[in-house]
């Protein structure tokens, strides 16, 4: 859910039980019923950080060179070295992973593109 705010969904509630806002998120309010709602993911002002400590489960400065669009690699991307979530989760959890939005994390080279970095399908940019 990239650029979605702190308070941008339903179930974010005031102390008195009623919504802060009147965004209506039915669909995300039931998935923060139903499974996990991380509290600690901090977010930089562009996405690259972001994404890249999201996709390999590492904090940004130890996937980036520094905190912009260039990677810590020579390639510009996360680094190949780095074990993505989507590896993790098809090599060793047996899962399936599919990544539908934007990737921005790496695609100068075939190795970089998600499909190549443990995803079973992408639909989305680079």
């Amino acid at each position: 859910m990239d650029d979605l705010g702190w308070d941008n969904t339903g179930y974010r509630k005031r102390p008195d039980g009623f919504p802060k806002n009147d965004i209506l998120t039915p669909h995300i309010d039931a998935l923060a019923k139903d499974g996990v709602i991380f509290m600690r993911h901090y977010a930089h002002m562009i996405c690259t950080p972001s994404r890249a400590s999201l996709f390999s489960g590492r904090l940004p400065m130890h996937v980036l060179d520094r905190f912009s669009h260039v990677c810590a690699d020579e390639v510009g991307g996360v680094p190949l070295n780095m074990t993505t979530i989507a590896e993790k989760l098809t090599r060793e959890g047996g899962y399936m992973a599919h990544l539908v939005g934007k990737w921005d994390a790496g695609a100068r080279y075939r190795e970089m593109l998600p499909v190549n970095r443990g995803y079973d399908s992408f639909l989305g940019i680079l």
